[in-house]
């Protein structure tokens, strides 16, 4: 009876828990802990999928998804990309920028931080590496990091190691499970090479603040989100309608926006900013020549090249992109 009565009290003890998490989440207003609670609690429902675009071999499925992802990482209107690139090449020729605010290189500190800051359990890059082998590193690995990082800002070539990364398909909806799987059901997640991570955000630790964006924007900023964003349209519009006036609302959703970014049009925003062109000929350099594949299961694709789309994988380009819309 004792045992009995143990049990129903862990059941009852846990329910209280995820409740406990879920109201504290929802007051502190942090919707990810919100859902990532929610998630685990309520969202069991788990299933392999074994046939898409009706193909059922592991590695024709992943070439399928090669031909797919190679076909959205594309341009839209070739026309305006040659005059892009043709505006960019004019703007480029005698270009020097501003000077750049401090020393070209990233001391052992900067890059322990962010090693120290890299969050552990996610998924190995295309060599096998991960967060936990950088982090249980010996001390000594931070050292010839920054060495390698101030070589890569003085030549402004990046290694072509950093340029490979691998997208793992994954289902927009659970719903979609239930019926005939095509490529259009799922959406691609980039894994880029985590050497080429740490450099990214030493890059934006030292340089960030040189691609700060309007305060009005509320994408990929720290601590700011779709709640403020909802927050201040939500003030502006009670603003008007108290005093009588009418409010109209025009909102524009740009289908895979991220997956048809061109390059020379952030070259051009920064070129127009004065960015440095030292640290321009890194960003350029790191946008050349990427190459992706796709993973389904343990099959890799053969290799694919990305010349549009920023695939969110370099934070800096995140910040840029809101100079597009500035």
């Amino acid at each position: 009876m004792i045992y009995r009565k143990r049990i129903r009290e862990q059941e009852r003890s846990q329910t209280q828990v995820y409740t406990n998490e879920l109201h504290e989440a929802l007051t502190l207003k942090n919707g990810p802990a919100f859902w990532k609670y929610w998630r685990s609690k309520f969202n069991t429902f788990t299933r392999s999928v074994e046939k898409v675009n009706g193909c059922c071999e592991k590695g024709d499925i992943a070439n399928k998804f090669a031909d797919y992802f190679s076909t959205i990482y594309s341009c839209n209107n070739y026309t305006r990309a040659e005059t892009l690139t043709e505006e960019y090449k004019n703007l480029r020729d005698g270009y020097f920028g501003l000077p750049v605010p401090c020393d070209l290189s990233f001391d052992t500190e900067t890059v322990g931080n962010v090693i120290s800051k890299l969050k552990r359990g996610k998924a190995s890059d295309i060599v096998g590496l991960t967060a936990e082998h950088l982090l249980f590193s010996h001390p000594i690995l931070p050292v010839v990091l920054s060495r390698l990082f101030r070589l890569i800002l003085l030549c402004g070539h990046v290694p072509n190691g950093f340029k490979l990364s691998y997208i793992v398909p994954v289902p927009k909806s659970k719903e979609c499970i239930s019926k005939f799987l095509s490529c259009d059901d799922f959406r691609g997640i980039a894994i880029s090479p985590i050497l080429s991570k740490v450099f990214e955000y030493c890059f934006l630790d030292v340089f960030g603040s040189l691609l700060v964006c309007a305060e009005n924007r509320f994408g990929f900023k720290k601590g700011l989100g779709c709640s403020n964003a909802i927050h201040t349209l939500r003030q502006v519009v009670d603003s008007y309608v108290s005093k009588g006036a009418t409010v109209n609302i025009c909102s524009i959703d740009l289908s895979k926006a991220f997956d048809k970014v061109n390059y020379c049009a952030l070259f051009i925003k920064l070129m127009k900013r004065n960015f440095p062109v030292q640290l321009l000929n890194i960003i350029v350099n790191l946008l050349t020549g990427c190459l992706s594949c796709v993973k389904w299961d343990s099959i890799y694709s053969s290799m694919f090249a990305i010349t549009f789309g920023v695939q969110t994988r370099f934070c800096p380009i995140s910040y840029i992109i809101q100079c597009i819309f500035e």
